[in-house]
């Protein structure tokens, strides 16, 4: 992606393989790039973003680690909603309106499927969605 490359953020896959899931290719297309761009809009230059696809009972889960900021407890209550301006800033003067993972969540829900975070505030955030295998 040209955006990790301008930042000099390096992309990893961590693991691999083709997931047949239910849901729509467009939605699941717009779900994973806003996730992508989210983790190098708030990643700083030298750090990394890893892509991961894990299969797990019933359903796949795609994930994108990223190295930045991470998410307070008040972030995490609140990161799926609209208009959340949370307290991690973009590192390059990239926009955010906060509008991005509440219209996620309701795509992924859309598709009976699920979206969530993981995060150590100072210690980066992983982004996850999950859909019903095929």
């Amino acid at each position: 992606l040209a955006a990790a490359q301008r930042k000099g953020i390096d992309l990893v896959i961590e693991s691999g393989g083709l997931a047949l899931v239910l849901g729509d290719p467009n939605q699941v297309g717009q779900i994973l790039d806003n996730f992508i761009s989210n983790a190098l809009k708030f990643s700083q230059r030298g750090t990394t973003v890893t892509l991961g696809l894990a299969q797990r009972k019933g359903y796949w889960r795609v994930y994108f680690r990223d190295q930045g900021p991470g998410l307070t407890e008040e972030d995490l209550g609140r990161v799926f909603g609209e208009y959340s301006r949370l307290s991690a800033r973009p590192t390059a003067g990239e926009a955010s309106l906060g509008l991005g993972l509440s219209i996620v969540k309701r795509m992924a829900e859309g598709m009976s499927g699920t979206v969530g975070v993981e995060s150590v505030f100072g210690q980066g955030a992983t982004f996850w969605l999950e859909l019903p295998d095929l």
